[in-house]
C-alpha cells in the first residue's frame, strides 16, 4: 500500500496516519478554505416567509447565459425554501454591513419576517426573494439546477434580475475575521490602498 492509500483508508475511518480524529482534520481543513479571501453576501429566498443566511460560498459562474452558484448546507433552514421557491437572490455586502452578516450567521435570531426586522430589505421585483438595502450588488436567481457537494448542495442560478450602486468599500473574510480592503482611485481606476482587520 502506497502512502497516498494509506492517508485515504485512514481518513476513510475518521483518522488520519498521524492519528488525529476526524474533527481535529475537518478542522484543518476549515484553516485552510480560510485562507482564501472572498467577499460576504446575504443569501435570501421566500417572500411570504422570507430567510437569509451569511455566506461566502458564492462564485460567478457564466455571463453567457448569466450563470452564478451558491453553496448551502443542506440542514440550513434556507435550503428547504430554495428548493420550495424555486429561486433565491444574493446581496453582496459593503464594508459597514459587518452587523448584518453576523446578524445572519447568528443561528439564534428570530426566524421568518422578524429575522429581517434589523435590516432594510426590500423584495426582489422578479422573485420576491429578500434582498438587502444599501448593498454593493444584487442578483435574482431562478434555481436552474441542484447538485450534490457532500453535506452542501450547490445550487446553480439563472440570473433574471441585478443591479449595483457605485464603487466603494467591500466586506471582505479571511482567516475567520471580518476585514474592510480600503480603496483609492488612481488612473482613473479603484485599487486596494489599506487592508484593514475590522473583528
Amino acid at each position: 500500500m502506497t502512502g497516498a492509500q494509506a492517508d485515504t483508508v485512514g481518513l476513510r475511518h475518521g483518522t488520519d496516519r498521524d492519528g488525529q480524529s476526524a474533527q481535529a482534520a475537518r478542522d484543518a481543513l476549515r484553516t485552510v478554505f480560510g485562507h482564501f479571501a472572498t467577499g460576504v453576501t446575504i443569501l435570501g429566498a421566500g417572500h411570504d416567509a422570507p430567510q437569509g443566511m451569511t455566506a461566502n460560498s458564492f462564485t460567478s459562474v457564466s455571463l453567457s447565459p448569466p450563470l452564478v452558484l451558491v453553496c448551502v448546507m443542506r440542514t440550513a433552514a434556507i435550503h428547504q425554501a430554495i428548493v420550495d421557491c424555486g429561486s433565491f437572490a444574493v446581496s453582496v455586502l459593503a464594508a459597514p454591513q459587518e452587523h448584518v452578516a453576523r446578524h445572519f450567521a447568528n443561528h439564534s435570531r428570530p426566524r421568518g419576517r422578524r429575522e429581517f426586522d434589523i435590516v432594510g430589505w426590500e423584495p426582489g421585483p422578479r422573485t420576491g426573494a429578500p434582498i438587502i438595502q444599501g448593498a454593493l450588488a444584487w442578483l435574482e436567481c431562478e434555481l436552474a439546477a441542484t447538485y450534490d457537494g457532500g453535506d452542501h448542495s450547490i445550487f446553480l442560478g439563472s440570473v433574471v434580475a441585478s443591479d449595483h450602486a457605485p464603487a466603494r468599500e467591500a466586506l471582505l473574510f479571511f482567516g475567520g475575521r471580518f476585514h474592510r480592503p480600503a480603496l483609492r482611485r488612481a488612473s482613473g481606476k479603484w485599487d486596494i490602498a489599506v487592508y484593514q482587520e475590522v473583528s
